[in-house]
């Protein structure tokens, strides 16, 4: 029976305080009634009841069913079964590389001790055992009478809590454990958008001047421009007139003072047969000048004839016009007349006439000369005529010479 008390006695300790309170509140709500009450009841008679939460006190029945089930109340302990073997241990986990340990840094002041809380509910109890052979129990003695259990004295102060004591030297820092392979390389992240551009910084210091390059190659000489002469009706001449031929009444006057209209001079040119509008054969027009100083001998001169039509009634129209140019060229001093220099003609051109008895048509030939021939303040003659069309029937009134334009490119 004393080895059956003090079981329980240890039992009763090894859990929280409630359940020591509360075995004493249910068993001995009495006096005792046998010396294992009076043992038991000395060992808890230091538990204040002030110490449990209402919550503890009401886990009674559970203290209840523990002391019937090891039989602390009333009955006999029976002889304890033999010990089972005990089972094999496991395998030790292998211990991993130890890290390296840092610096252990200075220690903080200890704080001061907080209030201890509550004790939390007892886990549940693991699996007891298998319990091994009891040996032979010798007879037990007879258990004197239990004394009663004096008034429990007043719990004293906490002491202060010690001050701690200085840390101790680190120990030696182990080897490094060796570094695992590393990696895949993760995928590219997506580029971000570009950022805003900053401002323009200040433009640096203008460098050296490098040296001057090559002159390159002397371009072609340009022309000195264009010059023209130009012969009126009245610069002309013919060798039976020395005034224009025709005055035509064309515009309609230009002062409100008098009826009269403009007129137009003209120089009237018979076909190459002779017909024409009378009777008489007006011979070829002509016109004398000097070649100017900066005419340029390299780019050929053209002549420009200017003439109009008028309302003749021509026997077929359209018809064809050809126009021959003769050119004699001569330098001073030399002697002139027994041949021209060139002849050229203006190819055929078609001539119709104005539907009005006083209207007119204009039209221009171009005849280009051969610049060969010719020289800077050269004297020139130039007689204009009318030859019969290459082709086509020729026009058989009169035409009328208006102006001749001599076009040349200055040196």
């Amino acid at each position: 029976m004393f080895l059956l008390l003090l079981d329980v006695t240890i039992l009763l300790y090894s859990h929280p305080r409630k359940h020591v309170f509360l075995i004493k509140k249910n068993v001995f709500s009495r006096q005792p009634r046998n010396p294992q009450e009076q043992a038991i009841f000395y060992g808890l008679a230091n538990i204040n009841e002030d110490d449990i939460s209402p919550h503890e006190k009401g886990q009674d029945f559970q203290i209840n069913y523990l002391l019937n089930a090891l039989g602390v109340i009333q009955g006999l302990t029976n002889a304890t079964g033999s010990t089972g073997n005990t089972g094999a241990t496991g395998s030790t986990g292998n211990t991993g590389v130890t890290g390296s340990t840092g610096n252990t840094g200075p220690t903080g002041n200890t704080g001061a001790t907080g209030v201890t809380g509550n004790t939390g509910n007892t886990g549940p109890t693991g699996a007891t055992g298998s319990t091994g052979s009891t040996g032979s129990t010798g007879h037990t003695g007879s258990t004197g009478p239990t004394g009663n259990t004096g008034a429990t004295g007043v719990t004293g102060n906490t002491g202060s809590t010690g001050v701690t004591g200085p840390t101790g030297n680190t120990g030696p820092t182990g080897d490094t454990g060796n570094t695992g392979p590393t990696g895949n390389t993760g995928a590219t992240g997506v580029t971000g958008n570009t950022g805003v551009t900053g401002p323009t910084g200040n433009t640096g210091p203008t460098g050296t001047t490098g040296s001057t390059g090559n002159t390159g190659s002397t371009g072609a000489t340009g022309n000195g421009g264009t010059g023209v002469i130009t012969f009126s009706p009245g610069a002309m001449t013919a060798s039976n007139n020395t005034l224009p031929t025709s005055l035509f009444n064309v515009f309609p006057a230009t002062n409100a003072t008098t009826t009269s209209k403009n007129t137009i001079a003209a120089w009237r040119i018979f076909s190459s047969t002779g017909s024409g509008n009378g009777s008489v054969s007006i011979p070829p027009v002509n016109i004398n000048f000097g070649l100017p100083k900066d005419f340029n001998g390299a780019v050929n001169p053209t002549v420009e004839i200017y003439f109009f039509s008028r309302k003749n009634n021509a026997s077929t129209i359209p018809s064809i016009v050809n126009w021959q140019v003769y050119a004699a060229y001569g330098s001073s001093a030399t002697e002139m007349g027994a041949a021209w220099s060139e002849i050229k003609t203006s190819g055929n051109i078609s001539i119709t006439e104005p539907f009005s008895t006083g209207g007119l048509v204009i039209y221009r030939a171009n005849i280009t000369l051969n610049s060969v021939s010719l020289a800077p303040s050269s004297w020139c003659q130039l007689t204009v005529t009318r030859i019969a069309p290459t082709s086509g029937t020729e026009y058989n009134k009169d035409l009328y010479l208006s102006a001749i334009n001599f076009n040349y490119e200055k040196t």
